[in-house]
């Protein structure tokens, strides 16, 4: 028995050995990688979970998940969109409300009935008859690149009456970048005065979910009775990180290309993007307007303020310099910093910029307070 023990204990020792040997080689491996790669270190948590790459956006909702999220639930249908999976042909009778944006949008720290397109869809469905379908596209992250390129490749199929995009204090940032939230996304920049799209496909950043091996790393994989989690290990995030069969079965960009090429005709990748964020967010919001004007649609921004852009009143807007020329386009928007003036820190979630459900709440009625006015008038 001593001798077995003995054995036994070599054995573990010897394991135990060898897996420190092997980490330590991946720790090597890894930061030889990353000094030799692109910027893109690989999607957030919250990317992880419930979006991957995508060969014209960068990345897109994942279909079909649910999970817990800061609390709440969130749900994905099958196109990989929160709220109702409503099919691309539009019932007669019925008018459609698109929603695009980032994760104000997408309903970030909110639960699925809490989501700005929900608490707008029961506004404007009041009295139980189904008039309005409200379409959410809105997705974490995205700056108003990628939800103007989802609204051209996807929200267009559904033949919306209205279209209703979100704007946040970061979207100028994202918008003069190749590389946001750890991944790269595609990029517009201005040329002889036009507007162009560049940086397509982004470069796939290594991490996304190809075979969901670690598909829930916020609990992670803990050793029982210890405070090891092995998903943070160099190893296990090496294989987790690889390109399995799945992606190698993966299809592209499933068309969406060349819906896009209907409206953009100026696409081009470059070594250096000119166009600085918020002239971007000007231009592609013209020409938003356009587009949408042209297939018989009202589109509507729904301006959304900083935490403390609430708490100074004085304090000038971060979109200030846009207003003029949304005014002069015929642009409708809606300032929500007007609407949760009375609401303070509670339109907000606890030491985060996102919309609290009080906040999605206010920012649906002013909507739909918007969307009820004729013509191209908001708070303009």
């Amino acid at each position: 028995m001593k001798g077995i023990l003995q054995n036994l204990f070599l054995s573990l020792a010897a394991l135990l050995v060898c897996a420190l040997l092997v980490e330590g080689f991946f720790r090597v491996l890894g930061r030889a990688r990353g000094a030799r790669g692109s910027e893109a270190t690989g999607p957030t948590a919250e990317h992880y979970r419930f979006t991957g790459y995508h060969p014209l956006l960068g990345y897109d909702g994942l279909p079909n998940v649910s999970a817990r999220f800061h609390g709440q639930t969130v749900s994905q249908n099958g196109k990989g969109n929160r709220g109702e999976d409503v099919p691309f042909d539009k019932p007669a009778g019925v008018r459609r409300v698109v929603v695009i944006g980032d994760s104000q949008a997408w309903g970030y720290g909110v639960g699925d009935a809490d989501t700005i397109p929900a608490r707008l869809a029961l506004r404007l469905n009041e009295g139980g008859a189904a008039r309005y379908q409200v379409v959410n596209l809105g997705v974490g992250g995205y700056g108003t690149d990628q939800a103007v390129l989802k609204f051209l490749a996807q929200g267009r199929r559904y033949a919306p009456d209205v279209v209703v995009m979100t704007v946040f204090k970061n979207d100028p940032v994202e918008n003069e970048h190749t590389v946001a939230w750890g991944v790269e996304k595609p990029r517009f920049y201005i040329e002889d005065g036009r507007l162009c799209l560049g940086n397509v496909p982004p470069f796939r950043a290594p991490g996304w979910p190809n075979n969901r091996l670690l598909a829930d790393r916020e609990r992670g994989w803990r050793v029982p009775f210890t405070s090891i989690d092995l998903a943070r290990s160099a190893t296990v995030r090496f294989f987790a990180d690889r390109e399995w069969l799945p992606s190698l079965l993966a299809k592209g960009d499933g068309g969406e290309m060349a819906l896009v090429r209907r409206a953009i005709d100026c696409v081009g990748n470059r070594d250096a993007y000119a166009g600085d964020g918020l002239q971007i967010l000007g231009r592609l919001a013209a020409e938003l307007k356009r587009i949408t004007a042209g297939d018989g649609a009202r589109l509507v921004l729904l301006l959304v303020p900083k935490t403390k852009e609430m708490e100074d009143p004085g304090l000038p807007a971060y979109y200030e310099p846009l207003l003029a020329g949304f005014r002069a386009q015929g642009i409708p928007f809606v300032e929500l910093r007007r609407h949760l003036a009375g609401e303070g820190a509670a339109a907000f979630l606890p030491n985060d910029p996102h919309l609290s459900p009080l906040g999605s709440a206010a920012a649906a009625s002013a909507l739909y307070e918007c969307l009820m006015k004729a013509g191209d008038v908001c708070d303009a």
